[in-house]
């Protein structure tokens, strides 16, 4: 019977060091683990910042060629307001001057944008396109003021 009681407790014994080894390895495991994890976060974080500042540059140039392309069209505008009235010639000279203050504006934007850092940028994004559009509406405002 002290035999049996014996062999019990050192069975017992062996259990409770197995388990106890099993549950270590498995903390050190969720220790790996999230470690892995929060490695591979910043990472991902890592690569979407490259990823941003490729598109900052991608949208930037994009927001180039808007400005130098409403440069043109601000000057035809002007040319072609000359061979108008009088009348809406003057029209058209608030609605061109219009345009260019708000082409002005948004040229101040994209300066701050030029020197803004890969994160900032995604929040002044939205207000460029914004200003773009403003821009866009006014110079189709005074396209039509030309048509009259």
């Amino acid at each position: 019977m002290k035999t049996m009681n014996t062999k019990m407790w050192m069975s017992a014994l062996v259990f409770a060091a197995v388990s106890t080894g099993a549950v270590a390895y498995a903390k050190d495991s969720s220790k790996i683990s999230t470690e892995k994890v929060k490695k591979e976060t910043v990472e991902a974080v890592d690569a979407a910042g490259v990823y941003a500042g490729e598109k900052k540059e991608e949208f930037q140039a994009r927001m180039k060629n808007n400005l130098n392309e409403m440069d043109r069209e601000i000057e035809e505008l002007k040319k072609e307001s000359e061979s108008k009235s009088a009348e809406v010639r003057e029209a058209a000279k608030r609605k061109i001057q219009a345009v260019q203050k708000k082409r002005d504006e948004l040229n101040a934007k994209y300066e701050a944008f030029e020197k803004s850092t890969s994160k900032a940028w995604t929040r002044m994004k939205s207000g460029m396109e914004k200003a773009w559009g403003e821009v866009r509406a006014a110079y189709t405002d005074a396209k039509t003021e030309l048509k009259k």
